[in-house]
């Protein structure tokens, strides 16, 4: 063999070397495309679920919030019906809202403002619906000795949720009283 050959050979050899280790140096620190691919979906896949979650919770929470407010209500109800024996009317300029009925006091309260009627303070704060989209409904029935208090409730799978469209909430033995829509939640005076 001829020095020429002989040095072209190994000089060959020697880029065939140089290339290899050059090419296994970029595989050992970089990330393929279907790799990049697979973490950006898990990663998507992690924020939707968690996403889902924590709006479950808090439509969760609101409707807590909800059916506690209700309860509110109804013992400021029950002390305005002890001290005047009946309850409170109807609202007449909007419907749903409590309008006092004691003495010569025709105020119609408002959610979310104080429950006082002919000077006398029965809730400091009449709540209003956390989200606000929908107020909480009051309705009298003649001659005032019963109520019934109704709110939109959000999580359809709350064991209390009935929508009135499609069951007979009280037939069904759901509620103890039929809400009308939008309210698919409602108690009534003891």
């Amino acid at each position: 063999m001829s020095l020429t050959k002989l040095v072209h050979s190994s000089q060959l050899t020697i880029h065939r070397i140089r290339k290899e280790t050059v090419y296994k140096r970029r595989r050992r620190f970089g990330f393929t495309l279907v790799e990049l691919l697979v973490v950006i979906f898990i990663i998507s896949l992690l924020v939707t679920l968690g996403t889902i979650t924590y709006n479950n919770s808090v439509q969760k929470s609101r409707d807590s919030k909800r059916k506690n407010d209700l309860q509110t209500i109804k013992q400021a109800l029950e002390t305005y019906f002890q001290q005047n024996n009946k309850y409170p009317d109807q609202g007449t300029i909007i419907y749903g809202r409590i309008k006092c009925n004691a003495g010569l006091d025709t105020t119609e309260l408002a959610w979310g403002s104080a429950f006082i009627c002919n000077s006398a303070t029965y809730a400091a704060l009449l709540p209003r619906d956390p989200k606000g989209t929908t107020s909480y409904y009051y309705t009298s029935s003649s001659p005032n000795l019963t109520y019934t208090l109704a709110a939109a409730l959000e999580n359809t799978g709350d064991p209390d949720y009935c929508d009135p469209i499609v069951t007979n909430c009280v037939t069904s033995r759901k509620l103890p009283c039929q809400p009308a829509s939008p309210y698919n939640y409602c108690i009534v005076n003891p």
